[in-house]
Order: structure tokens, then sequence, then C-alpha cells
């Protein structure tokens, strides 16, 4: 997401006609002779003398810059330069075209309106609106450009290393410059629109009012975006949402990091953070997700305070088809994409959704009581999910890539409510365990309950169906809701 260095430098400078070339010996413009023109000077002599000609054609700096229009006119008291009527600026990096533009040869400063195209040539990058500001660097200041009017956009491409331009000879890109296949290259666009664009020092850009983001596989969208070269971050601020292949990522604000070869880093969404991916959801405070070869494979979803004067956002929360965690705080780890940890800690809860298989298995249960025995829990301070690869994603491909082989608790007054199936009888319901302990393990094979470990002070309770839905809601003395704090 490098930003190019896009700023229009020059681009009029010296502008004056071949007469005022002894009067303005920084002069390097020439006025192409036309038998068909007009040229007239006004009020020659006096502090409001100014040059107007029509059909202007000048050639600057030994020919590299090419500067058209209908009429062209020249104040000499304030340095200003109008151009009006299909204004053409080329030189051997850019190229400019509107309607009108101005010149402030003092400050350096340019002004183009109506259909403004602003483009580099190397490269294809390319500008558009109705309105455009360009402040050249000075000692004073540093460069800025600014595009509003019209729903301004902007097209950046850049060529890195790494492979071969997917592009047919002769394809045009969307600004209309042929694309080039080179070798050992790849050519790279983003894309930014916006109700104002500003671009500062060829180093950092800004869009504002309802700003949309372009970038490779990223959708990015917000009030506001910003990107500085500099620090390599991209921040997208208010209602912002960020788009990746089968994620989407919300928040109040979201700040990403990309490394040198242009790759994200990190993505922080803060202040009512949600995440929905392909087979994962997650809401909290904040959520952080560290990428590595292309994907996530660390995330931490976490709590905290609202900002005064916001309503109170719930604690974190993530779930998946096969489980689910509220915490004060989520860790989940997924090397090369794929959950191979999760750890909640603070007042966590732990839940692992029965497969079909068993909860076939209590056909005499109401729904309302099949949903509170539709899953194996587990509080404690902290809980830990630890996952394995599901075989049946070998054959079956809308099984989960991973399934959960063992859920632990531990704390002071950890606890557990977990299925138990009787292997002698494979028809029989299925009958509950709860249990209460400083330390709790349950393993999991083939979707089942396989062994329990416990340490410290255990103190266990074998439920029928009835009892432990009774217990789930606290209708028992036994044990603590899910849900409750």
């Amino acid at each position: 997401m490098r930003l190019l260095a896009f700023v229009l430098l020059a681009m009029l400078g010296a502008l004056v006609p071949a007469a005022a070339v002894q009067a303005q010996q920084a002069s390097e413009c020439t006025l192409l002779d036309n038998p068909t023109r007009r040229f007239l000077i006004n009020n020659q002599g006096t502090p409001f003398e100014s040059w107007y000609v029509t059909e202007a054609v000048f050639v600057c700096d030994g020919g590299d810059r090419r500067i058209v229009a209908q009429t062209a006119t020249y104040s000499v008291a304030n340095g200003l330069i109008t151009l009006n009527g299909d204004v053409q600026v080329d030189d051997p990096e850019r190229s400019l075209r509107s309607e009108f533009a101005q010149y402030f040869t003092e400050t350096e400063q340019l002004h183009a309106r109506t259909g403004v195209v602003l483009r580099e040539k190397s490269n294809g990058s390319v500008i558009r609106s109705e309105l455009l500001d360009i402040y050249q660097e000075t000692a004073d200041r540093g460069s800025l450009l600014i595009a509003t009017g019209g729903r301004p956009r902007a097209v950046m491409f850049q060529t890195t290393a790494g492979g071969m331009a997917a592009a047919a000879p002769g394809e045009v890109t969307e600004t209309g410059v042929p694309r080039r296949r080179v070798p050992g290259m790849v050519r790279d666009s983003t894309v930014l629109e916006a109700q104002e664009i500003r671009m500062t020092g060829g180093q950092s850009f800004r869009g504002t009012g309802t700003a949309l983001l372009r970038r490779d596989s990223l959708t990015a969208t917000g009030h506001a975006i910003e990107f500085s070269d500099a620090t390599r971050r991209l921040d997208v601020m208010g209602d912002a949402v960020v788009e990746l292949p089968s994620q989407e990522l919300r928040g109040d604000s979201i700040t990403a990091t990309v490394d040198d070869q242009d790759e994200i880093d990190e993505v922080l969404a803060r202040g009512t953070a949600s995440l929905v991916a392909e087979d994962l959801r997650v809401t909290a405070r904040a959520i952080r997700l560290m990428f590595a070869n292309g994907g996530v494979e660390r995330l931490v979803a976490m709590g905290g305070q609202a900002p005064s004067g916001a309503a109170a956002g719930s604690r974190p929360h993530v779930e998946s088809d096969g489980f689910s965690m509220d915490a004060d705080s989520i860790d989940v780890l997924a090397p090369n994409q794929q959950i191979s940890e999760a750890v909640a800690i603070g007042n966590a809860l732990g839940e692992r959704v029965l497969p079909d298989s068993l909860r076939a298995r209590l056909p005499e249960a109401t729904p309302e009581v099949l949903a509170l025995l539709s899953r194996d829990w587990m509080r404690g301070d902290t809980v830990r999910a630890r996952f394995a690869p599901n075989p049946r994603a070998e054959v079956d491909s809308t099984a989960t890539a991973t399934v959960m082989e063992q859920l632990a608790a531990h704390g002071d007054q950890a606890q557990s409510m977990y299925s138990v199936v009787d292997e002698g009888n494979p028809e029989a319901r299925l009958s509950f365990n709860y249990l209460l302990s400083s330390y709790i393990e349950v393993n999991f094979i083939d979707g089942q309950v396989g062994t329990v470990s416990a340490a410290g002070d255990a103190r266990g309770v074998y439920l029928q169906p009835s009892e432990a839905a009774r217990a789930t809601t606290g209708a028992v003395g036994v044990a603590t809701p899910p849900g409750s704090q």
C-alpha cells in the first residue's frame, strides 16, 4: 500500500508569454506561433497590466513541458496565470487535464476546476475530481494536494518485484493507460474514494466523507481513511469496516499496520468491535488480529470500559459452529489459519456444541430442554480449549476443519457439566455429570467424552436429562447457570 509520489511539482512554473522574457528573466516558456490567434496586452505599463492570448500553446524547459488552453491570461502584478477551455499541461512525468486552471507563481499553488484528471505517466496512477488544489513544496511548507467535488477518486499504482503483471498485451487499466508486462514485476493498485482526498508530501493520504479504499483483497470503509508511508499504518475511523476474504471486521475505528512487503501485519478494531469469519464470530470492546503468510494466525478479544457516554459493551465472546467462549479476554491461536487453541481468562465460560448424534439421544426432550442440554460447558478463572484436525474434513467438504479435543478449567470453584454415554447400551439416553473442583479437564474422542480428570477437592453429581436441565437453569443448587456472572 505504499503511497506513490503523486504531487504535481512545478507544473506551471514560469508560465509567461515569450514577450515577457526580458522583464521576467526566469521564464523558460515560449508561445508557439499561430497566425489565427489573438494576443493582447491590456493596461500596459500600469500596475494592472495583463496579457491575453487565444489558442494558447506554450512549450517550456526546452520542450519538456507543454501547456495548451483555448485562452490564457497573465496578470503581471500578482503573477496569476489563468487557463480556460480544454486545459492540457504535460511534462515527461505527469499530465493534467481540466476545463479551467489558475496558477499563482509567487505562492506556487495551482487550482484546477471541472473534469480534472491528474495522471502519473510512468505507472498510470490517476486522480479524478471536479476541484483540485495543489500546493507545491516551498521553504515554508510541504507539498499538499486536495481533491474535492464530484466524489474524487484516486487510483494509485505501484510496480513491485516478485512476478509478472497479469495483463494481456495491449490491455488498458481503468485509467486508460496501457498496462505493460514487465518480467519479474507485479503491478498493484490502491483505489481511494471520498468526499475529499488529501495527499501530503507524497508520503500520506487521507480520505474524508464516506471514504472507501480498495487494495488487493482488502476493502475498507469509514467516515475517514488515512495512510502514512512513514508509519506504515492505515487508520479507518467512524463506523469502520474492513473486509478481507471470508472475513468482515467492524469497529468504531480500525487500525492496520503494513510491513515492508506491503502485507498486513496487524489489525486492531476498537469500540463495539465485531468479526464475522467463515467459521468464527467474535464480539468485544476491542479485537486484535495478527497475520502471517497472508492469513490470521492469532486473535485476541479484549474487554474494558466503554467510552464516556457510550453504552456499555458486552464481554468478549467467541463463537463457532462447534464451540463458544465468554471471558474478560480471549486469545485464539490459529497457525496456518486453523484454530489450535483458545484461552478465555477472567470469569471464563467455555462451551462445546454436542454432535447431532448425541443430541439424538434425547428424543423426549422439548426444544427448550434440548437447548439447555445441547452443550457441554465449563466455568473457571481460566478456560482453555484445544483443537485437532478433523478427519471428516478430508472426505466431507461441509465438515469443520478442526474439532475440540480438550476443554479444561481451573481456578477457585471451577465447574463443568458434560454429557455421558452409556457404552454398554448405545441406545440409552444421555446422562450428565456436574463436577466442581479447582482444576477440571475433559478430553473428547470421536465427538464424545473420553476421559475426565480433576484436581483438588473434587465433587460431582450424576444427573439425568431433566435434572441436568434444572441444574443448568439454577433450579437445583449444584450448578451455576452458564450465562450468569
